[in-house]
């Protein structure tokens, strides 16, 4: 890894955490809809990448998966582009694929007693 691409994460991995710290401090109901969409688009992008990976099998109990590089990449596509806007943020917590993900939001229990998250979240706000 060159220097450049070294300072480069470092930056994004700052500029995360100063995020993380300025939301924390007001809370997501401080931020404007489109700041709110983001934030919740990015949670469900972390979410996703939480990927069950062999080497975590003993530690998680879930059982790993192989999941092509393709196939993630039109997930997180998919997350930031707003199709899981109005998922539960745990649909995308440990699967492999967004089809998989899709699967466990259709079957979750409670599923239409949450409360909406991101995009119509909102647009019910404005």
């Amino acid at each position: 890894m060159s220097l450049t691409s070294a300072v480069g994460l470092v930056a994004i991995f700052l500029v995360d955490v100063v995020d993380m710290l300025f939301i924390s401090m007001l809370g997501v109901e401080e931020l404007g809809a489109e700041e709110r969409l983001a934030v919740g688009r990015a949670r469900r992008l972390q979410r996703f990448l939480t990927q069950p990976f062999f080497v975590a099998e003993a530690y998680t109990g879930s059982p790993g998966k192989s999941v092509p590089v393709a196939e993630t990449v039109a997930g997180c596509k998919a997350i930031l582009d707003g199709e899981c806007d109005d998922w539960q943020e745990s649909s995308l917590y440990m699967t492999g694929t967004l089809k998989e993900a899709r699967e466990r939001e259709q079957s979750s229990p409670g599923r239409d007693a949450s409360p909406p998250a991101g995009r119509k979240a909102a647009e019910a706000v404005q």
